[in-house]
């Protein structure tokens, strides 16, 4: 099924469709075939867009749209930009302005009227073009797919048909068009790839147009089913903190890609091929990726959203059960009874763990993170020294240490993720009873 018949399966009786009718040839062709369909269900209006950066070009434009509208007796919606308008937009191009620009007041027509529907002339001639400036920017699979045939309500039914058809179909229908001036001009991207690339593939294939427009086809399905099963494989490494890294780490590269990308934007993150390739690497490997305090951490097999910022971090009590630290990962506190301490390390699942003596510490005791003046006396070693020289010892990289957290009571630090107890609430000969702080295994 062609594009064009595709576009009319999906329309619901009743509907009206809005054509983007800028006055060029293919909006004008998209037009007509709407209008002399045999059996019509829906209704037709057209929308025009002056963006007034021609002058007198774009109101000519618009003059020729409106004599159209009223010979053919179709409906017609006109918005007008202020002059200059687009041209004060910074950091975009007027291409892309321009683009903005139509597209948000289409969203805005759209939203009127549920019933409406938008259909833009984008053809094969314009995928390929489209399809080649993604290339040169390396895109991935994604960009690669161009121009898709439906956004939401917005519909491209020209998009298998060649410029050159377009205007064949014109000459024998005796239709006239106008002609955009700028479309002559180099300085813009796609006019060089229109008059300067394109012309050259044609040479080697004189259907390039059509051959490039199907691969831009095939290339969105490929897309759209390794999304797929990216988003089933995060399904697939979900745990209760976060994701599986033994799970993501097994993935394909191409999966792995994917999942990241799906990772960036469940954040609301920017997604860029370094992005990406950042995120990548904490499925296999520990660390932190970190933007506009959102982002991920990896550790201890799990793959989790970054917890609130440190500074925000509420904190835990000293009681039985479980919490997650500032760095996002999760441990498990008992209170065990014993007839010595030697007998706790005859556990196997208990030798990662911290053991205090309860009648030590506090009875306010907490976890907090890292606070100016933090130390510890660690058994085994000499001095007291503070919690930064603990760490850089124990080379914790510096943008873990504050997200590591700190159990203190009204006398000080009593012990810290990684590094150990202090030994005034260490566990001797006489201690009966102990808090085990341990870290939570992939599963648990």
């Amino acid at each position: 099924m062609d594009s064009f018949a595709r576009f009319l399966s999906l329309l619901r009786p009743g509907a009206e469709v809005v054509v983007a009718l800028s006055g060029g040839a293919d909006s004008v062709c998209l037009c007509h075939r709407l209008l002399t369909l045999r059996e019509r269900r829906f209704s037709l209006r057209a929308a025009h867009l002056n963006h007034g950066l021609r002058g007198e070009e774009s109101d000519g434009d618009e003059a020729f749209v409106r004599g159209l509208c009223a010979r053919w007796g179709i409906p017609l919606l006109v918005k007008r930009l202020g002059p200059g308008s687009l041209a004060a937009q910074r950091g975009r191009s007027l291409e892309e302005a321009g683009r903005q620009a139509r597209y948000a007041w289409f969203d805005q027509l759209l939203a009127e009227d549920s019933r409406r529907v938008l259909a833009t002339a984008h053809t094969a001639s314009d995928q390929g073009e489209t399809l080649l400036f993604f290339m040169a920017r390396g895109s991935s699979l994604a960009g690669l797919g161009g121009i898709p045939f439906q956004r939401g309500r917005i519909y491209r039914p020209l998009l298998d048909v060649t410029g050159r058809e377009v205007r064949d179909y014109c000459a024998r229908h005796g239709l006239e068009y106008r002609e955009d001036s700028s479309n002559r001009s180099l300085d813009y991207t796609r006019n060089q790839l229109r008059h300067q690339v394109m012309p050259v593939l044609r040479t080697i294939n004189p259907k390039a147009d059509s051959a490039m427009a199907r691969l831009a086809a095939d290339c969105r399905e490929d897309e759209d089913c390794l999304n797929q099963l990216a988003r089933q494989a995060l399904e697939d490494a979900r745990q209760q903190q976060g994701y599986s890294t033994r799970i993501l780490a097994g993935l394909h590269p191409a999966l792995q890609r994917r999942a990241a990308v799906l990772l960036l934007k469940e954040q609301q993150l920017t997604v860029t091929h370094q992005e990406v390739e950042k995120l990548q690497k904490l499925f296999s490997q520990a660390g932190e990726f970190s933007r506009r305090g959102k982002g991920y951490c990896s550790g201890q097999g799990i793959l989790a959203p970054l917890p609130a910022s440190e500074e925000n971090w509420p904190g835990a009590p000293l009681k039985p059960g479980r919490f997650q630290g500032p760095g996002g990962n999760w441990f498990e506190i008992q209170k065990i009874d014993i007839d010595s301490p030697q007998k706790l390390y005859t556990f196997s699942w208990f030798r990662l763990a911290l053991f205090l003596d309860c009648g030590k510490i506090c009875k306010d005791a907490g976890f907090r993170t890292r606070r100016p003046g933090d130390s510890l006396s660690l058994p085994g070693r000499k001095g007291t020294k503070n919690l930064k020289k603990w760490f850089s010892q124990a080379k914790v990289p510096a943008w873990q240490r504050q997200r590591r957290w700190v159990l203190a009571d009204g006398l000080g630090a009593a012990a810290a993720e990684g590094l150990g107890v202090d030994r005034r609430v260490a566990p001797d000969a006489s201690t009966r009873q102990v808090w085990a702080i341990r870290p939570l295994r992939e599963g648990e």
